[in-house]
């Protein structure tokens, strides 16, 4: 065993004269390969469930012939055995067992610091669909919506009117922006994109000077930051986890 890049990531490797089984521990899951060796079938079990062939339904992952298999469906706080076996006669030969103990999954692959991964945890952010975070770009008001409405602990109101003219009901953070709204955190701008209806701006670059009086909003606490400097994700992370 040996650790990747990412200290939240263990790498499993088995080696025999057969064939290398090997587990690594990714963000979406626990991705095995392993030197084809004729027709092999992987059979996973869980939660120490030692794994047999046959064994009860569900255990079989799929019979694999290309040396690689991405499990998705693994969760934390769970063993998972990996048998990896050459099939003769409908009888398991030959077998290598993985057993994994999964204690904290990466999340992003750009990002493996603790106070990101805090976050996540929680569910209070989620990244791409590509496993990154892009912790260093600027944040944007859209993006500061969710955040400080799931940091709130309050639910999140279906509601139904439309208060700024550049947040429609369709838009993905409709109901974050709406539930500061009515929570009073920040009621966006006259005028702004709207000329003369209210707006929020939700593509609009979060800076320091809102950043501040965004804090002061919720946690009653004024903090010294440089002014009129854009905020990055993580630096938003920062500030957020220090009023905590």
């Amino acid at each position: 065993m040996k650790k990747l890049i990412s200290f939240l990531a263990l790498f499993f490797v088995f080696m025999s004269q057969a064939c290398a089984f090997e587990a690594e521990v990714q963000q979406k899951g626990v991705y095995l390969k392993w030197k084809q060796e004729g027709e092999m079938i992987l059979i996973k079990s869980v939660k120490n469930l030692e794994p047999s062939y046959p064994s009860k339904k569900g255990d079989l992952v799929t019979e694999v012939k290309d040396g690689h298999f991405l499990d998705q469906r693994v969760r934390q706080g769970d063993r998972y055995y990996y048998k990896l076996c050459t099939l003769e006669n409908n009888q398991c030969k030959n077998a290598k067992t993985l057993s994994i103990k999964m204690t904290k999954m990466p999340y992003f692959n750009d990002a493996d610091d603790m106070l990101i991964y805090k976050f996540a945890e929680k569910g209070i952010i989620k990244g791409y669909e590509n496993g990154k975070f892009m912790p260093d770009e600027v944040i944007n008001r859209a993006e500061m919506a969710k955040i400080i409405s799931l940091l709130q602990g309050d639910e999140i109101h279906e509601y139904n009117t439309e208060i700024f003219c550049d947040v429609s009901k369709d838009d993905w953070y409709y109901q974050y922006v709406m539930n500061l709204y009515f929570l009073n955190i920040d009621d966006g701008f006259i005028g702004g994109d709207c000329e003369i209806v209210r707006s929020f701006l939700p593509s609009k670059s979060v800076n320091t000077n809102e950043l501040g009086q965004i804090i002061e909003q919720i946690s009653d606490q004024k903090i010294v930051l440089p002014k009129d400097k854009p905020v990055t994700r993580r630096q938003f992370l920062k500030v957020l986890d220090s009023i905590e």
